[in-house]
């Protein structure tokens, strides 16, 4: 008595026959033998057979996702691997059943090294991505390097005059004071070569930021809130390492490096001057970002050191400026330090470095204040 498994409910495969159109066959195993019976009776005489043995066994398709039987009578089999092998398995000799282990493990290779591949490929695209992006900054801070200084010192001039968050102030009373702690930071460092142009600006922001080529601009929010001139000096000179060291001429620059870079490849560096220009405007928008706010708050320090000037007084304003934050931002979601962190790292530099020969300011600070509080009085 023949076993019979049938396959007759859900496996079914082309037959070809040579000079012969194909039929579709049901399939079912027979002791060792497929059986291929044509749907159509009509199409082809069936049934047809395919000894389960290696010599007439093929894989075929992608990753070999067709099972491939010949016969002796030149009728080829094609029918789908992942359904038809598992009874396969169970069948045949067993050189035929080796057969289908070692085209399983072949596959499996296959597709990790495909799965390997597909990563590998996207990781190189990332790498090299990356590595672009890496080249592009570095080509474009070598490029902030050799602009001229004149150069961006006249695009300083049209970020201030673009600034339109408020009236410049000409008061001596409060112009004079903060001009005299200029000079005294500007004179600790001879060898940079900006010339500090200071710009009192009324406005009710505890703020005050560096244009490119040397121009301060400080808000008479500011003034109003610093207690002592210290605490300004500390701001000013943290402002200071921001022109000294480029970070916001960087920072235009780095906001279109794409228009720059296309200026570059057509040889126009004459357009990089003009697309660095155009976006004057939009310099207040610009975040430093963390590493270069830590960086001037640090350098900044030392400046006041070099020039004898208390660094607490930069410590003590941050502490003023915590007391009064409504909201405390989490570091890791925002594009400044934390005042904590800040704090924190000032005083640790600070206690790292034991300042000699600190000098008070001597300035008509209380002139200052009066003049901040006749501006703010109804009357005024």
């Amino acid at each position: 008595m023949q076993k019979c498994i049938s396959m007759e409910s859900n496996i079914w495969g082309n037959v070809f026959r040579t000079g012969k159109p194909s039929c579709l066959c049901r399939l079912e195993v027979r002791s060792g033998v497929l059986v291929a019976t044509p749907k159509n009776p009509e199409e082809a005489a069936g049934p047809f057979r395919f000894p389960l043995q290696d010599k007439y066994l093929s894989f075929g398709g992608d990753n070999g996702i067709q099972v491939i039987l010949k016969n002796d009578e030149g009728h080829t089999l094609y029918s789908e691997r992942a359904a038809l092998e598992p009874l396969l398995k169970e069948h045949g000799d067993p050189v035929f059943r080796s057969r289908l282990s070692t085209e399983d493990r072949r596959v499996g290779r296959s597709r990790r090294l495909s799965l390997a591949s597909f990563f590998g490929f996207f990781l190189g695209c990332g790498l090299l991505l990356a590595g672009g992006l890496l080249l592009l900054n570095l080509g474009v801070d070598r490029a902030v390097d050799a602009i001229p200084i004149a150069w961006e010192e006249g695009l300083g001039e049209v970020v201030v005059q673009g600034n339109s968050q408020g009236s410049e102030l000409i008061d001596p009373r409060l112009v004079d004071p903060v001009k005299t702690i200029v000079d005294r930071i500007a004179a600790a460092e001879p060898g940079q070569p900006y010339t500090l142009t200071l710009h009192i600006v009324e406005n009710p922001q505890v703020n005050a930021f560096a244009a490119p080529g040397g121009h301060i601009v400080v808000f008479t929010g500011l003034l109003e809130k610093t207690q002592r001139p210290e605490e300004l000096a500390g701001v000013l000179a943290h402002e200071f390492q921001h022109v000294f060291r480029r970070h916001g001429l960087r920072n235009m620059v780095h906001s279109v490096k794409w228009q720059v870079l296309a200026s570059l490849l057509v040889g126009d560096v004459g357009a990089v001057q003009q697309v660095v220009l155009g976006h004057a405007p939009q310099f207040l928008t610009l975040a430093y970002g963390r590493g270069l706010e830590e960086e001037a708050d640090i350098e900044g320090a030392k400046l006041l050191v070099a020039a004898g000037i208390d660094p607490l007084g930069l410590v003590d304003f941050f502490k003023i400026l915590q007391s009064n934050e409504a909201v405390s931002i989490p570091e890791v979601i925002s594009s400044h330090p934390d005042t904590a962190s800040r704090i924190h790292n000032l005083e640790d530099w600070i206690a790292e470095n034991p300042q000699q020969d600190i000098q008070p300011l001597e300035v008509d600070w209380a002139s200052l204040k009066e003049a901040l509080e006749e501006r703010n009085s109804p009357s005024s």
